[in-house]
């Protein structure tokens, strides 16, 4: 069971902003504690990656309001509040979550009000890679092109495709390790997803929702596309590489039809620099 927020005690390993304690207040009020995926836990876990993904030679040197880009870590998610985690719509959460953490922000004692603006552009954002994809449940057209991508992140102020980029990255997180994996299974199964399409096998090509295993894929492809720092490339890729070894195996004891794809960036980039963190069944 997701632990209440009141028991959760601010990281330790950064200086703590005034208007945190109140933020994290408000959102407790709003965020159900079934929530595993967008709920306190991955905010939390954001706001940690952000405070430390700042201080990484790609972003070092480049301009940043860092108490813009630790509240857009806490209320990125605030809209699943809204609508839940099972919507077949996702962009809704970013709809809804620009108005409730606008509503939020401005009712936090401390919080400047005029950087609100800037946190909302990150709210509005974060999750563009996801939009930039097909989605069974929405046609075979991604929700945005590349150039629509590029137009809605322009920005006059030079710190703001920064936090994005860092905001970005740490979000992704969630989706490179083995417990993303189960998460990402679990989710498919429990939205009654199958496992691959009919007559078809897994594949990162395919389009969101459209089958579990494919989303097992899909998302940790996400991550890599979100990924700005060297550090942040290779684990996307390990994450990557492990989701489809974890589907490879599964489609071997299942007696599922599947061919690796060799072709996927994340693939060729760790051949080419990581060669250990590729399986062996890759390179036959």
């Amino acid at each position: 069971m997701t632990q209440p927020l009141e028991t959760v005690e601010l990281s330790l390993s950064r200086p703590a902003y005034a208007w945190e304690r109140p933020l994290t207040e408000a959102m407790q009020r709003l965020i159900p504690e079934t929530d595993r995926v967008h709920g306190f836990h991955h905010a939390q876990a954001v706001v940690d990656s952000v405070y430390q993904l700042q201080f990484e030679p790609e972003f070092r040197s480049r301009p940043l309001d860092a108490e813009v880009l630790i509240a857009s870590a806490y209320v990125h998610d605030i809209g699943y509040a809204y609508q839940g985690p099972f919507s077949q719509d996702t962009f809704e959460h970013i709809e809804y979550g620009e108005h409730m953490a606008r509503e939020i922000l401005t009712n936090v004692k401390g919080f400047d009000p005029q950087k609100i603006d800037a946190v909302m552009y990150l709210v509005r954002n974060h999750d563009n890679a996801k939009f930039s994809v097909p989605n069974h449940h929405l046609g075979d057209v991604p929700r945005f092109t590349p150039a629509d991508v590029t137009k809605r992140e322009q920005s006059d102020d030079p710190s703001l495709p920064t936090a994005l980029a860092i905001l970005k990255e740490a979000d992704s997180k969630e989706y490179t390790d083995l417990s993303g994996t189960q998460r990402t299974f679990a989710y498919g199964q429990a939205r009654g997803f199958p496992l691959v399409p009919d007559g078809d096998s897994p594949s990162p090509h395919h389009s969101l929702n459209r089958a579990t295993l494919s989303n097992i894929l899909l998302f940790p492809h996400l991550a890599w596309m979100n990924a700005t720092t060297e550090k942040g490339k290779y684990a996307a890729a390990r994450g990557y590489l492990a989701a489809e070894r974890w589907v490879f195996e599964y489609c071997r004891d299942h007696g599922i039809p599947y061919v690796p794809d060799a072709t996927m960036e994340e693939v060729s980039w760790a051949m080419d620099n990581h060669p250990d963190l590729v399986s062996e069944h890759f390179r036959t």
